[in-house]
């Protein structure tokens, strides 16, 4: 059997896997009409989310339209999340890829804003395990930021074989996983993991399940409307009010039922618009919300549009 020797075992590493938990805001990216970064906008949401409890961050996630900024406005969006959150909370960096030279890449560029980075597998490193524990080394021997795995089955083709997960689970700067499986089997295979953080993103209707098989956070997109749900959902876990915690869910549940899967970002966005937070502008590659659907989503939250009148 081959040894992996060149990774490194854990010595005194300078971050604690333990420190990251809770909840995590899964940021969007707010958008100018000519689809510039909306800095203020992303000032204020980010601001406002921590005034309601939220320390942990998310950019250039999977709802980020990541794929439609460039290098600098990347660069640009991730300094200026930083310097409102970092010594108040954390900040994790999204460096995703369709090869291992653009995720390291990415890793590079992003070790200057955050020392927590999230990366994908690309499809190409999942069709054999040799090719898998290479693209860590990769990352490992490469970059110096602390590593979290983000497991999207729809970006890598399929989902990490746990048994995969043994080569590399304890080796430095490997802190933890962010599911995005929505499978109950595999985040049964993911809590024997205890030695590393594990969160959870999406769906929601799957959350409580995540907490009780001994996950440490949430990264949901619904973060971004529903902040205190989610903070009351992870804090008081144990001594939940249930009926309160029911209807919130039941709110949570109709609202993604009643929107296509595909549209989620653009109703988050449209429901930050109505509450005058940002623009509703969004990359021109995303199908736009019918009239209906946005009719649905104002009687949802008995919000109606901020007019704005020149004075």
């Amino acid at each position: 059997m081959r040894k992996f020797g060149l990774f490194k075992k854990r010595n005194s590493p300078s971050f604690s896997p333990a420190s990251l938990q809770g909840l995590i805001a899964p940021l969007i990216t707010p958008m100018n009409s000519d689809k510039s970064i909306d800095s203020f906008a992303l000032k204020t949401i980010t601001a406002r989310l921590m005034n309601k409890g939220v320390k942990n961050f998310f950019v250039l996630n999977q709802f980020s339209e990541y794929a439609h900024l460039s290098s600098e406005q990347k660069k640009a969006l991730m300094g200026i999340v930083s310097s409102e959150v970092l010594g108040k909370g954390f900040l994790i960096a999204g460096c995703f890829g369709s090869d291992t030279e653009e995720v390291v890449q990415n890793v590079i560029d992003a070790q200057r804003f955050t020392n927590i980075c999230a990366v994908n597998v690309p499809a190409m490193c999942m069709e054999r395990e040799l090719e898998f524990i290479d693209f860590f080394d990769s990352i490992f021997t490469r970059t110096t930021a602390n590593i979290l795995l983000y497991n999207n089955p729809f970006m890598s083709k399929k989902s990490i074989p746990p048994l995969w997960l043994d080569n590399i689970i304890n080796w430095e700067r490997l802190i933890g996983v962010i599911d995005y499986s929505r499978n109950p089997d595999y985040l049964d295979e993911l809590g024997k993991y205890y030695q590393l953080t594990k969160l959870f993103e999406e769906n929601e209707e799957l959350a409580f399940d995540a907490l009780r098989r001994g996950f440490s956070g949430l990264s949901c997109i619904s973060t971004m409307t529903f902040a205190s749900y989610y903070l009351s959902l992870i804090e008081d876990f144990s001594e939940l009010d249930y009926a309160r915690v029911m209807r919130m869910e039941a709110k949570v549940s109709a609202l993604n039922k009643l929107i296509p899967q595909n549209k989620k970002l653009q109703v988050v966005k449209h429901i930050l618009a109505l509450q005058g937070l940002i623009q509703p502008y969004y990359s021109e590659s995303l199908e736009a919300l019918t009239q209906k659907e946005m009719q649905l989503i104002e009687n949802a939250f008995k919000l109606r549009p901020v007019v704005v009148t020149n004075q």
